[in-house]
Protein backbone atom coordinates (compact mmCIF):
# COMPACT_ATOMS: atom_id res chain seq x y z
CA UNK A 1 0.00 0.00 0.00
CA UNK A 2 1.14 3.70 -0.39
CA UNK A 3 1.32 6.24 2.55
CA UNK A 4 -1.33 9.15 2.81
CA UNK A 5 1.33 12.13 2.03
CA UNK A 6 -1.33 14.49 1.07
CA UNK A 7 -5.37 14.38 1.54
CA UNK A 8 -7.52 13.45 -0.73
CA UNK A 9 -10.49 15.45 -0.82
CA UNK A 10 -12.13 14.28 -4.11
CA UNK A 11 -15.79 13.57 -2.40
CA UNK A 12 -16.97 9.86 -2.47
CA UNK A 13 -20.38 11.60 -3.68
CA UNK A 14 -19.70 10.92 -6.84
CA UNK A 15 -20.70 7.67 -6.71
CA UNK A 16 -23.84 8.16 -5.53
CA UNK A 17 -24.28 10.50 -8.36
CA UNK A 18 -23.06 8.11 -11.00
CA UNK A 19 -25.44 5.21 -9.96
CA UNK A 20 -28.07 7.97 -9.63
CA UNK A 21 -27.22 8.41 -13.16
CA UNK A 22 -27.53 4.46 -14.15
CA UNK A 23 -31.28 4.64 -13.20
CA UNK A 24 -33.21 5.52 -16.06
CA UNK A 25 -31.68 3.70 -19.15
CA UNK A 26 -33.21 2.09 -22.08
CA UNK A 27 -32.78 -1.72 -21.95
CA UNK A 28 -29.54 -2.05 -24.16
CA UNK A 29 -27.67 0.43 -21.91
CA UNK A 30 -29.20 -1.93 -18.27
CA UNK A 31 -25.80 -3.49 -18.02
CA UNK A 32 -23.06 -2.17 -16.22
CA UNK A 33 -20.05 -4.07 -14.14
CA UNK A 34 -19.48 -2.25 -10.56
CA UNK A 35 -16.16 -3.64 -8.75
CA UNK A 36 -15.41 -2.33 -5.05
CA UNK A 37 -12.32 -3.15 -2.75
CA UNK A 38 -9.17 -2.23 -1.09
CA UNK A 39 -6.20 -1.65 -2.35
CA UNK A 40 -2.83 0.65 -1.33
CA UNK A 41 -4.15 1.12 2.20
CA UNK A 42 -8.09 2.86 0.90
CA UNK A 43 -10.68 1.71 -1.30
CA UNK A 44 -11.20 1.76 -4.84
CA UNK A 45 -14.25 1.73 -6.93
CA UNK A 46 -14.81 1.11 -11.08
CA UNK A 47 -18.11 1.35 -12.80
CA UNK A 48 -17.97 0.28 -16.56
CA UNK A 49 -20.75 1.07 -19.26
CA UNK A 50 -19.33 -1.40 -21.81
CA UNK A 51 -20.31 -4.91 -22.28
CA UNK A 52 -16.77 -6.61 -21.38
CA UNK A 53 -16.04 -9.11 -19.33
CA UNK A 54 -13.60 -7.82 -16.24
CA UNK A 55 -13.78 -9.16 -12.60
CA UNK A 56 -12.48 -8.05 -9.13
CA UNK A 57 -10.06 -10.47 -8.84
CA UNK A 58 -8.17 -9.18 -12.36
CA UNK A 59 -8.23 -5.59 -10.90
CA UNK A 60 -6.75 -6.75 -8.00
CA UNK A 61 -4.29 -8.70 -9.57
CA UNK A 62 -3.04 -5.26 -11.37
CA UNK A 63 -2.93 -3.38 -8.09
CA UNK A 64 -0.68 -6.52 -6.17
CA UNK A 65 1.64 -5.98 -9.32
CA UNK A 66 1.68 -2.38 -9.18
CA UNK A 67 2.59 -2.47 -5.52
CA UNK A 68 5.62 -4.96 -6.17
CA UNK A 69 7.27 -2.36 -8.57
CA UNK A 70 6.28 0.92 -6.62
CA UNK A 71 5.09 0.21 -3.04
CA UNK A 72 7.36 0.77 -0.29
CA UNK A 73 5.49 -1.23 1.69
CA UNK A 74 6.36 -4.30 0.27
CA UNK A 75 9.82 -5.13 1.12
CA UNK A 76 10.53 -6.93 -2.07
CA UNK A 77 9.11 -4.06 -4.43
CA UNK A 78 11.78 -2.61 -6.96
CA UNK A 79 11.83 0.89 -5.28
CA UNK A 80 12.06 -1.00 -1.58
CA UNK A 81 15.23 -3.15 -3.35
CA UNK A 82 16.51 0.25 -4.63
CA UNK A 83 16.22 2.22 -1.16
CA UNK A 84 18.09 -0.50 0.54
CA UNK A 85 21.00 -0.35 -1.52
CA UNK A 86 23.89 1.92 -0.64
CA UNK A 87 25.23 2.12 -4.39
CA UNK A 88 24.41 1.01 -7.18
CA UNK A 89 21.65 -1.93 -8.59
CA UNK A 90 19.99 -2.80 -11.66
CA UNK A 91 16.80 -4.49 -11.52
CA UNK A 92 14.04 -6.14 -14.78
CA UNK A 93 11.07 -3.98 -14.63
CA UNK A 94 8.85 -6.27 -17.28
CA UNK A 95 5.64 -3.74 -16.98
CA UNK A 96 7.98 -0.56 -17.70
CA UNK A 97 5.77 1.36 -14.68
CA UNK A 98 8.96 2.16 -12.45
CA UNK A 99 10.55 4.46 -15.66
CA UNK A 100 6.81 5.15 -16.33
CA UNK A 101 6.59 6.95 -12.74
CA UNK A 102 10.16 7.76 -12.66
CA UNK A 103 10.05 10.08 -16.26
CA UNK A 104 6.51 11.67 -14.70
CA UNK A 105 8.46 12.62 -11.67
CA UNK A 106 10.91 13.94 -13.56
CA UNK A 107 9.15 15.97 -15.48
CA UNK A 108 7.08 17.76 -12.72
CA UNK A 109 9.86 18.08 -10.65
CA UNK A 110 11.59 20.29 -14.01
CA UNK A 111 9.16 21.98 -14.47
CA UNK A 112 8.20 22.82 -10.74
CA UNK A 113 11.55 23.96 -9.97
CA UNK A 114 12.13 21.35 -7.48
CA UNK A 115 8.61 21.53 -5.35
CA UNK A 116 7.86 18.50 -6.33
CA UNK A 117 10.59 16.16 -5.45
CA UNK A 118 10.22 12.19 -4.83
CA UNK A 119 13.50 12.00 -2.29
CA UNK A 120 11.82 14.16 -0.31
CA UNK A 121 11.66 10.29 2.26
CA UNK A 122 14.42 11.82 4.95
CA UNK A 123 12.25 14.96 5.51
CA UNK A 124 9.20 13.16 5.80
CA UNK A 125 10.85 10.36 8.17
CA UNK A 126 12.69 13.23 10.41
CA UNK A 127 9.13 15.26 10.54
CA UNK A 128 6.92 12.11 11.70
CA UNK A 129 3.99 13.27 10.69
CA UNK A 130 2.87 9.78 9.62
CA UNK A 131 3.36 8.26 12.92
CA UNK A 132 2.04 8.19 15.75
CA UNK A 133 4.17 11.18 17.80
CA UNK A 134 4.88 13.96 15.53
CA UNK A 135 8.85 15.45 15.85
CA UNK A 136 9.71 18.61 15.16
CA UNK A 137 13.37 18.61 14.01
CA UNK A 138 15.32 22.06 14.21
CA UNK A 139 16.08 24.28 11.96
CA UNK A 140 19.92 23.35 11.35
CA UNK A 141 18.83 19.44 11.49
CA UNK A 142 16.14 20.57 9.06
CA UNK A 143 19.40 22.15 6.63
CA UNK A 144 21.30 18.92 6.75
CA UNK A 145 18.49 17.03 5.74
CA UNK A 146 18.06 18.92 2.55
CA UNK A 147 21.29 18.25 1.00
CA UNK A 148 19.93 14.79 0.98
CA UNK A 149 17.03 15.76 -0.63
CA UNK A 150 17.15 16.44 -4.67
CA UNK A 151 15.62 14.47 -7.62
CA UNK A 152 18.02 15.65 -10.46
CA UNK A 153 19.59 13.22 -12.07
CA UNK A 154 23.13 13.32 -11.74
CA UNK A 155 23.38 15.21 -8.14
CA UNK A 156 22.49 12.48 -5.82
CA UNK A 157 21.59 9.55 -8.03
CA UNK A 158 21.94 8.13 -11.81
CA UNK A 159 19.10 6.68 -13.72
CA UNK A 160 19.63 4.65 -16.60
CA UNK A 161 17.32 2.01 -18.80
CA UNK A 162 18.28 0.07 -21.21
CA UNK A 163 14.61 -1.81 -22.51
CA UNK A 164 13.53 -3.25 -19.21
CA UNK A 165 16.53 -2.94 -17.41
CA UNK A 166 16.86 -0.27 -15.25
CA UNK A 167 20.05 0.79 -13.54
CA UNK A 168 20.04 3.07 -10.39
CA UNK A 169 23.48 4.40 -8.86
CA UNK A 170 23.25 6.22 -6.03
CA UNK A 171 25.91 9.32 -5.25
CA UNK A 172 24.76 9.34 -1.65
CA UNK A 173 23.85 6.60 0.03
CA UNK A 174 21.30 8.17 2.36
CA UNK A 175 19.60 8.71 -1.21
CA UNK A 176 15.77 7.52 -1.30
CA UNK A 177 12.92 7.63 -3.27
CA UNK A 178 9.03 8.07 -2.21
CA UNK A 179 6.53 8.04 -5.11
CA UNK A 180 3.85 8.13 -2.98
CA UNK A 181 2.57 11.38 -4.44
CA UNK A 182 2.10 10.36 -7.89
CA UNK A 183 1.98 6.77 -8.27
CA UNK A 184 -1.32 6.60 -6.73
CA UNK A 185 -2.65 8.25 -9.83
CA UNK A 186 -0.72 6.30 -11.80
CA UNK A 187 -1.90 3.35 -10.80
CA UNK A 188 -5.67 4.53 -11.70
CA UNK A 189 -4.12 5.43 -15.59
CA UNK A 190 -2.69 1.53 -15.15
CA UNK A 191 -6.08 0.40 -14.40
CA UNK A 192 -7.75 2.54 -17.22
CA UNK A 193 -5.00 1.18 -19.24
CA UNK A 194 -6.15 -2.99 -18.27
CA UNK A 195 -9.80 -1.32 -19.31
CA UNK A 196 -9.44 -0.02 -22.63
CA UNK A 197 -7.07 -3.61 -23.07
CA UNK A 198 -10.12 -5.03 -22.62
CA UNK A 199 -12.65 -3.26 -24.83
CA UNK A 200 -13.67 -0.34 -22.48
CA UNK A 201 -14.72 2.77 -23.90
CA UNK A 202 -16.57 4.11 -21.07
CA UNK A 203 -15.88 3.92 -17.29
CA UNK A 204 -14.96 5.41 -14.02
CA UNK A 205 -11.72 4.60 -11.56
CA UNK A 206 -11.20 6.08 -8.55
CA UNK A 207 -8.84 4.63 -6.17
CA UNK A 208 -7.89 6.64 -2.69
CA UNK A 209 -9.49 9.96 -4.72
CA UNK A 210 -7.64 10.08 -7.88
CA UNK A 211 -9.78 9.82 -10.49
CA UNK A 212 -10.03 8.45 -14.29
CA UNK A 213 -13.14 8.79 -16.58
CA UNK A 214 -13.84 7.66 -19.96
CA UNK A 215 -16.58 8.27 -22.46
CA UNK A 216 -19.93 9.07 -21.18
CA UNK A 217 -21.80 7.61 -18.07
CA UNK A 218 -24.98 5.49 -18.77
CA UNK A 219 -27.31 8.23 -19.48
CA UNK A 220 -24.67 9.43 -22.34
CA UNK A 221 -23.45 12.32 -20.12
CA UNK A 222 -20.42 13.43 -18.90
CA UNK A 223 -18.68 12.01 -15.64
CA UNK A 224 -20.21 14.67 -12.54
CA UNK A 225 -16.85 14.39 -10.06
CA UNK A 226 -17.68 16.15 -6.92
CA UNK A 227 -14.91 18.09 -5.04
CA UNK A 228 -15.02 18.78 -0.75
CA UNK A 229 -15.42 22.27 0.39
CA UNK A 230 -13.06 23.14 3.39
CA UNK A 231 -16.09 23.54 5.38
CA UNK A 232 -17.02 20.21 6.49
CA UNK A 233 -18.64 18.52 9.70
CA UNK A 234 -18.32 15.46 11.04
CA UNK A 235 -21.97 14.46 9.82
CA UNK A 236 -22.65 16.71 6.73
CA UNK A 237 -20.16 16.91 4.16
CA UNK A 238 -20.70 19.93 1.47
CA UNK A 239 -19.58 19.88 -1.96
CA UNK A 240 -18.05 23.00 -3.07
CA UNK A 241 -17.58 22.47 -6.93
CA UNK A 242 -19.23 19.72 -9.55
CA UNK A 243 -17.79 19.34 -12.72
CA UNK A 244 -18.72 17.77 -15.84
CA UNK A 245 -16.13 15.79 -17.43
CA UNK A 246 -14.72 12.92 -19.27
CA UNK A 247 -11.60 11.56 -20.48
CA UNK A 248 -9.19 13.20 -18.03
CA UNK A 249 -7.46 12.21 -14.96
CA UNK A 250 -8.11 14.09 -11.60
CA UNK A 251 -6.60 14.49 -8.52
CA UNK A 252 -7.15 16.94 -5.48
CA UNK A 253 -4.45 17.16 -2.91
CA UNK A 254 -5.25 19.47 0.50
CA UNK A 255 -3.95 20.76 4.12
CA UNK A 256 -7.49 21.51 5.82
CA UNK A 257 -7.51 18.42 7.60
CA UNK A 258 -4.09 17.15 8.25
CA UNK A 259 -2.31 18.89 10.38
CA UNK A 260 -0.47 19.07 13.56
CA UNK A 261 -0.83 22.09 16.65
CA UNK A 262 2.33 22.97 18.48
CA UNK A 263 2.61 25.84 21.06
CA UNK A 264 -0.79 27.50 19.00
CA UNK A 265 1.17 26.70 15.46
CA UNK A 266 -0.31 24.72 13.29
CA UNK A 267 1.66 22.59 10.89
CA UNK A 268 0.42 21.15 7.89
CA UNK A 269 1.18 17.75 6.72
CA UNK A 270 2.93 19.18 2.96
CA UNK A 271 6.73 19.24 3.60
CA UNK A 272 8.89 21.99 1.19
CA UNK A 273 11.74 20.12 -0.29
CA UNK A 274 13.71 22.81 -0.63
CA UNK A 275 13.17 24.59 2.62
CA UNK A 276 12.97 21.21 4.89
CA UNK A 277 9.51 21.86 6.62
CA UNK A 278 5.85 22.13 6.47
CA UNK A 279 4.40 24.37 4.14
CA UNK A 280 2.90 27.81 5.79
CA UNK A 281 0.59 29.91 3.00
CA UNK A 282 -3.17 29.96 2.36
CA UNK A 283 -3.91 27.45 0.23
CA UNK A 284 -6.13 24.65 1.31
CA UNK A 285 -6.53 22.28 -1.47
CA UNK A 286 -5.60 22.30 -5.30
CA UNK A 287 -7.75 20.53 -8.01
CA UNK A 288 -5.97 19.13 -10.95
CA UNK A 289 -7.59 18.23 -14.15
CA UNK A 290 -4.97 16.69 -16.60
CA UNK A 291 -4.67 14.16 -19.65
CA UNK A 292 -3.84 11.36 -16.84
CA UNK A 293 -4.15 10.87 -12.95
CA UNK A 294 -0.72 9.96 -12.58
CA UNK A 295 0.15 13.74 -13.61
CA UNK A 296 -2.57 15.23 -11.88
CA UNK A 297 -1.52 13.79 -8.71
CA UNK A 298 1.90 14.94 -8.86
CA UNK A 299 0.64 18.59 -9.89
CA UNK A 300 -1.50 19.13 -6.91
CA UNK A 301 1.28 18.46 -4.56
CA UNK A 302 3.39 20.34 -6.44
CA UNK A 303 0.87 22.98 -6.15
CA UNK A 304 0.22 22.31 -2.50
CA UNK A 305 3.92 23.04 -1.62
CA UNK A 306 4.38 26.54 -3.77
CA UNK A 307 1.18 28.24 -1.84
CA UNK A 308 -1.67 29.89 -4.82
CA UNK A 309 0.14 33.18 -6.04
CA UNK A 310 3.19 30.87 -6.96
CA UNK A 311 0.98 28.28 -8.63
CA UNK A 312 -1.21 31.23 -10.11
CA UNK A 313 2.21 32.50 -11.58
CA UNK A 314 3.33 29.35 -12.95
CA UNK A 315 0.25 28.48 -14.76
CA UNK A 316 -0.06 31.99 -16.31
CA UNK A 317 3.60 31.05 -17.49
CA UNK A 318 2.29 28.63 -20.10
CA UNK A 319 1.53 25.59 -17.31
CA UNK A 320 -2.43 25.90 -18.17
CA UNK A 321 -2.16 24.95 -20.97
CA UNK A 322 -1.58 21.39 -19.92
CA UNK A 323 -3.52 21.32 -17.21
CA UNK A 324 -6.93 22.69 -15.58
CA UNK A 325 -7.13 23.69 -12.21
CA UNK A 326 -9.16 24.92 -8.98
CA UNK A 327 -7.79 25.91 -6.00
CA UNK A 328 -9.82 27.31 -2.77
CA UNK A 329 -7.82 29.44 -0.02
CA UNK A 330 -7.99 31.41 2.64
CA UNK A 331 -8.37 35.24 2.05
CA UNK A 332 -6.53 36.26 5.14
CA UNK A 333 -9.95 36.78 7.08
CA UNK A 334 -10.56 33.50 7.86
CA UNK A 335 -12.75 32.89 4.75
CA UNK A 336 -12.78 30.65 1.70
CA UNK A 337 -11.72 32.20 -1.75
CA UNK A 338 -11.57 30.21 -4.95
CA UNK A 339 -9.30 30.71 -8.26
CA UNK A 340 -9.64 28.51 -11.08
CA UNK A 341 -7.29 28.38 -14.32
CA UNK A 342 -9.83 29.73 -17.73
CA UNK A 343 -9.84 26.16 -19.21
CA UNK A 344 -11.40 24.82 -15.53
CA UNK A 345 -14.44 26.44 -16.15
CA UNK A 346 -15.62 24.32 -19.21
CA UNK A 347 -15.91 21.75 -16.16
CA UNK A 348 -18.49 23.25 -14.18
CA UNK A 349 -22.15 21.95 -14.49
CA UNK A 350 -24.68 24.26 -14.90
Amino acid sequence: MFGTKKLKALIWSVIISMLASCGEVSTEQKSAIELYGNAQGTTYSIIVCDEITVTKDQIDSVLNQFDNVLSTYVDNSIISRINNTDDSITIIDSTGWFERCYNLSQEVFQKSKGSFDPSIMPLVDAWGFYRKESVFPSERECDSLCALVSFQNGKLHTFEVEGSELTLRKLNKNFRLDFNAVAQGLAVDVLADFLKQKGAKNFYIELGGEIVVAGKNREGDDWRIGIDSPEQSDSVRIIDKIMNVSNKGIATSGNYRKFYLKDGVKYAHTIDPIKGTPVQHTLLSATVVSENAGLSDAWATAFMVLGKDEAVRLLHDGLDKELDVYFIYDDGNGNYAHWMSKGFEAYLAN
